[in-house]
């Protein structure tokens, strides 16, 4: 027991040792889960060592005194019990008098043989029993009533009682105030005689976690951690030593997954754990949402580069970066997007952890782009930050950098050196290169394929996680226009030639076409967050439905309608409602043709069944955003 509970034992101590019955009982309190059931486990250990009969009840979810009496009488006649010789209807039909008495009455059982009742003569006498109540704040009785059955186990029986609880649940619960004249805390003083609040245990819990851990070099890792852990725990404040075990154990998994060469970065490993440990108490208290793990960075970014006085907002994302200043969260290691979908999904790959450490600082090398290095500001010397900005611009001029969005960041980012003074180069100047530099990568075709909902969404904050350094500047929003035109145009040009490719792929591989446009194989580009169907024709694709077995028309239609009802894509493909409308009319056109064929009933019951829902919900979502 740790020394903040000392006193909590030592009077435990001598109210156990009473040998005439003391009347009240003893309330050990404390939010759920910081060790109350923990402490009182111990200490039952002790209780018996030392020759006293301990019967220990948790009433979470128990409804009726009988299941009490049940229980009472398993553990004080356990040879009976293991008879089954239907306790609740034959001996306990008194209730309370039949089980808390430590007697039996032969005559109701006059069938079993004498041996059966041998009860030991040390349970005779009510003063070497102890009985331990817990979780009472989550029993389904009314708290009047659970507090006059412990007053009858103190007054009628002698026990000496000790009672676990979250004593704040327990009052607030509303079964309180059902009798006018009897408040919580009256109710209360009639049976308990002191009140403890038990503290974390904290150094107890950790250990017992840590010795559930089968690594040894993970072992090894957390026992050098302690003082990490134990220091984000105490400013965690809503944590408990429950949160506490999960967290070391889920650390557990991500730390078997990690590539070899993170294991010799014991810094790297121990920021990482500060950052996970944040989350995980942060997220099991239920302080914020998985998704609030997004924007971490952009918000830390914001705080220090915008050009205002930066507003405090009441964001997940500030409450975290307030919380745990001294821990720098907004260096998140992994991608927030990553950890998002480990707590949310509990998804776990070598592979993504492997592809995020690359655009960490923690393994920048030679080639990483100096871009990225540039990103590290506050870790930067003078020569330092001289040597990368000078990089930068030899990269860029060099067209090192060929992903549009990341072309974004270095020019947000020589924009913002130039403001600072950090540049001697006019803003207009850098303007105009990059502008004259992309036209470059256009001719040579060496400009990197756009992400289609990129440009759709406008997404102009983060590359690789890493913010850009001029949002708001006016030149920075002017190239931000001219390179969304270079890459629409772009777009354009691609999803030709990708239209022309899905309908062979619809012809000639239709159930590859149903995955593309829905759940994308591995090796497959996704389509199903793209609205790549609204740059064809819909009689050209009609043509090309028209060639396929009947069957295969059905699976289309049904691909087509999920394709709709997803639920993370369906606003984004919002563009094909007028080509999903003109596909219907061509369908039913083509069943009033060829009505009275089989071939008219199903593509009929295509429209009806399976499209014309489909666009509806589509016309539902377009509403919904105009609103």
């Amino acid at each position: 027991m740790n020394r903040e509970n000392a006193h909590i034992e030592t009077y435990l101590d001598y109210y156990c040792s009473l040998d005439n019955s003391p009347g009240f009982s003893i309330m050990l309190s404390g939010i759920s889960g910081v060790g109350k059931t923990w402490l009182i486990t111990q200490y039952r250990k002790k209780m018996e060592r030392e020759g006293l009969k301990v019967l220990y009840l948790s009433l979470f979810g128990i409804d009726s005194f009988a299941e009490i009496e049940n229980s009472f009488f398993e553990q004080l006649h356990p040879a009976l019990s293991k008879r089954g010789m239907g306790l609740s209807a034959r001996i306990l039909k008194d209730a309370i008098k039949s089980s808390i008495n430590l007697q039996v009455d032969k005559d109701k059982v006059t069938e079993y043989k004498p041996e059966d009742w041998h009860i030991p003569s040390y349970l005779a006498n009510s003063k070497d029993c102890i009985v331990v109540l817990d979780d009472i704040d989550r029993c389904y009785l009314p708290v009047p009533e659970i507090f006059g059955f412990i007053n009858f186990l103190l007054e009628h029986h002698g026990f000496r009682v000790i009672l676990i609880a979250d004593e704040e649940a327990l009052a607030a619960r509303q079964d309180n105030a059902h009798i006018e004249s009897l408040s919580y805390q009256l109710i209360k003083d009639k049976v308990v005689g002191r009140t403890f609040v038990v503290e974390p245990d904290f150094d107890e819990a950790y250990g017992i976690a840590v010795e559930r851990i089968e690594n040894p070099d993970t072992i090894a890792f957390m026992k050098s951690s302690v003082e990490i852990v134990r220091n984000i725990f105490s400013i965690a404040t809503n944590a408990n030593l429950r949160h506490l075990q999960y967290a070391v154990l889920d650390f557990e998994r991500l730390f078997s997954k990690l590539p070899p060469e993170c294991h010799a970065k014991k810094d790297f490993l121990k920021h990482l754990l500060a950052v996970f440990m944040v989350f995980s108490f942060e997220l099991r208290s239920h302080n914020i949402q998985p998704t609030d793990l997004n924007g971490i960075r952009l918000t830390f970014h914001s705080r220090l580069f915008a050009k205002e006085t930066f507003e405090e907002k009441k964001s997940p994302q500030t409450y975290l970066l307030n919380k745990y200043k001294k821990f720098r969260i907004q260096d998140t290691v992994l991608s927030e997007e990553w950890w998002v979908n480990y707590f949310d999904k509990g998804i776990i790959e070598t592979e993504d952890i492997i592809e995020d450490l690359k655009v960490s600082h923690w393994f920048f090398s030679k080639d990483t782009p100096a871009i990225l290095r540039a990103a590290q500001i506050w870790e930067l010397e003078d020569n330092d930050f001289s040597v990368i900005l000078r990089q930068v611009q030899i990269e860029f001029n060099a067209q090192k950098y060929v992903d549009p969005c990341e072309i974004v960041l270095a020019v947000s980012f020589l924009l913002w050196a130039s403001e600072q003074g950090l540049l001697k180069k006019e803003k207009s100047a850098i303007l105009k290169e990059a502008e004259e530099l992309i036209d470059v990568m256009i001719k040579n075709n060496s400009l990197e394929a756009v992400n289609h909902s990129a440009i759709a969404e406008s997404n102009r904050q983060t590359w690789c996680g890493v913010p850009f350094f001029t949002v708001d500047m006016p030149e920075f929003k002017e190239f931000c226009r001219y390179i969304d035109q270079i890459c629409k145009a772009k777009l354009q040009e691609e999803i030709a030639r990708e239209t022309r490719q899905i309908l062979e792929i619809m012809k000639n591989d239709t159930d590859r076409f149903c995955s593309i446009i829905t759940f994308p194989r591995k090796d497959d580009k996704a389509f199903h967050d793209i609205p790549i169907l609204s740059y064809m024709s819909a009689e050209e694709f009609f043509k090309t439905f028209m060639t396929l077995t009947p069957e295969q028309r059905l699976l289309v239609g049904q691909s087509l309608q999920e394709r709709y009802f997803m639920e993370k894509s369906s606003h984004r493909i919002v563009p094909e409602a007028n080509w999903l409308k003109n596909l219907i009319d061509l369908i039913y056109a083509k069943a009033d043709e060829t009505r009275g064929s089989l071939s008219s009933f199903t593509l009929k019951t295509i429209a009806d069944k399976l499209l014309s829902p489909s666009l509806e919900r589509v016309e539902t979502i377009m509403m919904g955003r105009r609103e």
